[in-house]
């Protein structure tokens, strides 16, 4: 489980840090990563899509996170990905899907078990 947060603060803080240039460690973040990200990848804790929309250039995406606001807000302004609002280990040990990336960006230490997090995603 990730803990909540609110999403109106979270967007508004990525677009006043997007004016302010700030989020520019965000985007780098998610493009560098790009580069690494190829077919279907798994961003989990996707927040409220941003990071997705990124990594969903040129590859299949498919987006967690256990915030209905979140996923409700990425859903409305990005087609391009399947946003999933679930539990993050739920959805890992119902999903019966093959990723070949996970990307968890800034989230993991927000988890309950993160090391059973990492478990769950190798197997």
């Amino acid at each position: 489980m990730v803990h909540s947060y609110s999403v109106k603060k979270t967007v508004e803080q990525f677009n006043q840090e997007t004016d302010k240039g700030g989020s520019k460690r965000v985007t780098t973040t998610y493009s560098f990563t790009n580069q690494f990200v190829y077919r279907r990848v798994l961003d989990a804790a996707c927040e409220c899509g941003a990071g997705s929309n990124i990594l969903a250039h040129g590859c299949e995406v498919v987006a967690v996170d256990d915030s209905t606001e979140a996923i409700n807000y990425a859903k409305k302004h990005y087609k391009n990905i399947r946003f999933v609002c679930r539990d993050i280990f739920e959805f890992l040990f119902s999903c019966k899907d093959h990723f070949d990336c996970v990307v968890v960006m800034e989230a993991i230490e927000h988890f309950d078990d993160d090391l059973g997090f990492v478990r769950r995603v190798y197997e």
